[in-house]
């Protein structure tokens, strides 16, 4: 130290994690939107979301917890992604919910792998009142097998496929429907049902239904992994469905336009180089401008229409179309990876759903989507980047030092980066000092691996 009467420094080297914030606009075409806050999120990863009339947000899957509050299997959360507490189903099910269908009266109905919803003996499907309690006006459904796939169509009849010869004791081969009350809709027969597994079910604008999965025939036709079938159940043979040279398909939604998007475990389609995605025409036929190169190099297993003619796809890839993008991922029209849309997540994609204002809400396994904290549910802008009026702050790390000394006093403030050569101390700031003791922040610090500092009483 110098002759001349130093301040004592609390710190030789106090590298305090400061930060010097500055407001700083975000590059990205998709960014997280900060208005959706759902705190920690679930603590294990939800399955599938789905939405109130109202814009209240439903998800469901493996958790037990929502933001540190108790939730089994299922919750109900503001469109701002906090939780609603008027929702809560208490005990709950006793297995894994799947499929969550939203009624317009508010009540919901939820399938999965349970037998008992609040200790209700209510087997893979049941509904449930406002606030989460079991409606013991909807029957239990009994099955002789499992459910595999579940969704409502316009009218609210249920539409359920899985491995079972027998819905209330009525013969019903994988694929049956119930009505909203919950008894065996009788209109509706598949003959000869579903030989294999079905993956999923897509309502079609027609009021048909597409199935999907990894089946070889179905209503007494050999329809391979894919078949649309009439209101009545029964198979539409106007359906020309190609050639599909794979062994399954995992996720196939229908465009504005009645074209189809599938996804699955698939290399070509009529001859076609169609790797893992691919579209098709209204009437079955492979849509052949649409093209996605070298695919995906993991099945995608959920797919959504934008309103703007892109498509989202999600699922546990690591490549799209020979490019690097981690499980979720937007194609343009004509299949081309859309390198607009760039989101980074660290896990995998469950489910999607595209709001009305463009913004994209997602669910998966993933504890940081760009970089930031955020725990297996999020918002994504489209285009805009934060709601009006808002920015966000970035951090930059800088050392910072603790003065003591006389207020009023006016001290030069020096550094030096090794005290073994003490002699080439190097001027930082002349402070008058304003309080006692004061933080003062060394913002011309670029990295160095130590620095060291005096402060100098002038006259």
């Amino acid at each position: 130290m110098s002759d001349t009467r130093a301040n004592r420094i609390m710190g030789d080297f106090a590298r305090a994690l400061m930060c010097a914030l500055a407001i700083e606009q975000l590059a990205h075409a998709q960014s997280i939107d900060i208005s959706f806050n759902p705190g920690s999120g679930p603590n294990r990863d939800p399955i599938v979301l789905a939405r109130h009339a109202d814009g209240r947000i439903v998800i469901a899957g493996y958790f037990s917890q929502f933001n540190g509050a108790m939730r089994s299997e299922l919750a109900v959360l503001h469109p701002d992604g906090t939780l609603d507490p008027s929702f809560d189903p208490m005990e709950g099910p006793n297995g894994i919910v799947r499929w969550v269908l939203p009624q317009p009266d508010g009540k919901l109905i939820i399938a999965g792998d349970f037998t008992a919803v609040n200790s209700l003996p209510r087997q893979f499907i049941t509904r449930l009142r406002g606030d989460g309690s079991v409606d013991i006006g909807f029957p239990s459904v009994t099955f002789d097998g499992s459910l595999r796939a579940a969704i409502a169509q316009s009218d609210g009849r249920i539409l359920l496929a899985g491995f079972f010869s027998q819905i209330n004791g009525t013969n019903r081969s994988n694929l049956a429907r119930v009505n909203t009350n919950g008894t065996l809709d009788l209109s509706f027969s598949v003959p000869g049902g579903v030989v294999g597994t079905v993956n999923g079910l897509a309502r079609l604008f027609s009021g048909k239904v597409l199935v999907f999965g990894s089946f070889a025939s179905i209503g007494g036709f050999t329809k391979s992994l894919l078949a649309r079938l009439h209101v009545d159940g029964t198979v539409d043979t106007n359906f020309a469905l190609p050639f599909v040279n794979g062994s399954e398909v995992t996720a196939a939604v229908e465009q504005s336009d009645g074209k189809l998007l599938i996804c699955g475990e698939f290399t070509s389609i009529d001859g076609y180089s169609r790797i893992r995605v691919a579209r098709l025409n209204s009437d079955g036929t492979l849509d052949l401008s649409f093209y996605t190169p070298f695919g995906t190099d993991i099945r995608p297993q959920v797919a959504t229409a934008c309103p703007d003619g892109k498509l989202l796809i999600g699922g546990s890839f690591s490549f799209v179309s020979g490019i690097s993008q981690n499980y979720l991922a937007r194609l343009n029209g004509n299949g081309a990876f859309d390198s607009t849309f760039r989101p980074r997540l660290n896990g995998h994609t469950v489910d999607f759903q595209v709001e009305v204002d463009a913004r994209i809400l997602v669910c998966g396994g993933f504890s940081a989507v760009n970089g930031t904290n955020i725990n297996r549910i999020v918002r994504l802008t489209s285009g805009k980047l934060f709601p009006p009026e808002s920015s966000l702050l970035s951090a930059r790390l800088y050392p910072a030092v603790f003065l003591e000394g006389a207020t009023g006093t006016t001290y030069r403030v020096e550094y030096v980066n090794s005290l073994t050569n003490a002699g080439m101390w190097t001027p930082l700031t002349n402070l008058t000092l304003p309080t006692t003791p004061y933080l003062l922040l060394d913002t011309t610090w670029t990295n160095s691996r130590q620095r060291f500092y005096r402060a100098l009483t002038l006259p």
